[in-house]
C-alpha cells in the first residue's frame, strides 16, 4: 500500500525507469479513453431503440414533480434554461484607488 514513507519522486528516478513509468501511464489512460468511447457508443445505440428516450424523459418529469431537486436542475439544462455564471472582473488605476480609500476613510 502506498503512502507518503515509500513513494519516491519521479525526477528522482533513472530516465529509463521515468520513462516506463509514463509508457505505462499512457497505456492506461488511452484504455480508458477506449472504454469511455465505447460505452458512449453503446448508450446512443440504446437510446435509438424504440421510445427510450421518451420513457427516460417521462421518468426525469416525474422525478421533477416528485420533488426532485438535482432532477429539475437537470431537466432544466437539458432544455437548455441553463443560468449563465458570469464573473465580473473590474480594473482600477491605483491612483483611484487611493483616492477612493481616502474618501471612504474621511466618512
Amino acid at each position: 500500500m502506498a503512502n507518503e514513507k515509500n513513494l519516491k519522486p519521479l525526477n528522482t528516478r533513472s530516465k529509463r525507469v521515468q520513462r516506463e513509468i509514463q509508457e505505462k501511464g499512457r497505456k492506461a489512460n488511452k484504455k480508458k479513453i477506449e472504454e469511455r468511447k465505447l460505452l458512449k457508443e453503446d448508450l446512443l445505440l440504446l437510446l435509438e431503440v424504440g421510445d427510450t428516450q421518451k420513457k427516460i424523459s417521462l421518468a426525469l418529469i416525474n422525478e421533477v414533480l416528485s420533488g426532485n431537486v438535482k432532477a429539475y436542475e437537470v431537466l432544466r439544462d437539458t432544455i437548455g434554461e441553463k443560468p449563465v455564471d458570469k464573473v465580473a472582473v473590474a480594473t482600477m488605476e491605483a491612483n483611484k484607488l487611493k483616492e477612493i480609500e481616502e474618501y471612504l476613510d474621511k466618512e
